[in-house]
């Protein structure tokens, strides 16, 4: 499922296991294949320059690269609140991310 239709983002919103970690909120539904996608979305309201949003997405993006093994699920994140945007690195978004994936509880595959 690629993340980038409204619609298809809506039904993860209501049928995904939903947790959080840090700034992040996670939703999560066991992948039909063993192709594993991740999305981000960030909200105007939080951020309202595009160069930060932009910013902060890329860093998650390089901190979704750098985590191994992946889950085999489709999984959305949604940065929930402002963060001071100078003060967030690269290794503090790969802690969230990985710290975050690893407090998740899935439900069993459905057959």
């Amino acid at each position: 499922m690629k993340l980038s239709t409204k619609r298809k983002i809506q039904i993860l919103l209501d049928k995904g296991t939903r947790w959080g970690h840090g700034p992040f909120v996670f939703f999560a539904l066991p992948a039909a294949n063993s192709k594993t996608t991740m999305g981000t979305l960030i909200g105007r309201q939080a951020y309202r320059r595009s160069v930060d949003r932009n910013r902060l997405k890329r860093l998650v993006r390089v901190a979704w690269q750098n985590i191994s093994p992946r889950p085999n699920q489709e999984i959305l994140v949604i940065i929930k609140r402002g963060l001071e945007i100078k003060n967030v690195g690269q290794a503090q978004i790969n802690t969230w991310l990985s710290q975050g994936l690893q407090k998740q509880r899935l439900p069993a595959r459905c057959a």
